[in-house]
């Protein structure tokens, strides 16, 4: 399939769409040939600012606090629940239980400082500018992070769940995919539950699909 530009607001659930598509399709199908108008290295960008290829790509190897489903719903990611202050100025997450790919503990103090770091780096962007009215980003007791905002941000949990506001422990994202290149082409693998810090679920491989993304120009992805 081949997936033309869309305005930003649309791009994520499009992505999560095709890749439910590629992952719940049976392992005996093979892999999910997914082609993305652009340039060839775009899909294994790292920077803050992200082609469509590199969203697609962020967004299915590195989880933020939260996440979009193929409706454009907030659903939960890296935090399992959060609750909204009345006033509408703080958001306090818990984090699931789990690791970052290093196997190091999934803490409120962690996930605080890597998202500090990705604000920083968003700073001068247009998603930047939506980010300025973030007061103050804190860890609370145990997996607990909270972000209070300087005034209410009715969207400020759509926001969040933009792929570059996805927490990458040293560059490595929790999933849920893996990424690997072969070529031009990214190859991306969906992770254990375990790996992920969820539990055990019985023949789960057999679920899944891999998904190789490529991008190219227009003429060749159509």
């Amino acid at each position: 399939m081949a997936l033309l530009p869309r305005p930003f607001a649309l791009r994520v659930p499009a992505l999560l769409l095709a890749l439910l598509s590629g992952a719940c399709g049976g392992s005996g199908k093979g892999a999910l040939e997914m082609a993305i108008i652009g340039d060839k290295g775009d899909p294994f960008e790292s920077g803050a600012r992200l082609s469509i290829a590199g969203q697609h790509v962020r967004a299915a190897t590195v989880e933020g606090l939260v996440g979009l489903d193929a409706d454009g719903q907030v659903i939960p990611a890296l935090a399992d629940r959060w609750i909204v202050t009345d006033d509408g100025r703080s958001y306090i997450f818990r984090l699931r239980d789990g690791t970052w790919p290093d196997g190091t503990d999934l803490t409120g103090e962690s996930a605080r400082d890597i998202l500090r770091r990705t604000v920083r780096r968003l700073d001068g962007t247009a998603l930047g500018r939506d980010l300025s009215q973030i007061d103050q980003i804190r860890a609370m007791a145990g997996r607990v992070v909270e972000i209070r905002l300087k005034g209410p941000m009715p969207d400020f949990l759509q926001v969040l769940a933009q792929p570059e506001l996805g927490l990458a422990d040293d560059g490595k994202g929790a999933g849920p995919m893996t990424l690997r290149r072969v070529g031009n082409v990214a190859v991306l693998s969906m992770m254990s539950p375990e790996e992920r810090g969820l539990p055990m679920i019985e023949g789960w491989k057999n679920t899944v699909r891999e998904v190789r993304v490529a991008a190219l120009p227009a003429a060749l992805a159509i």
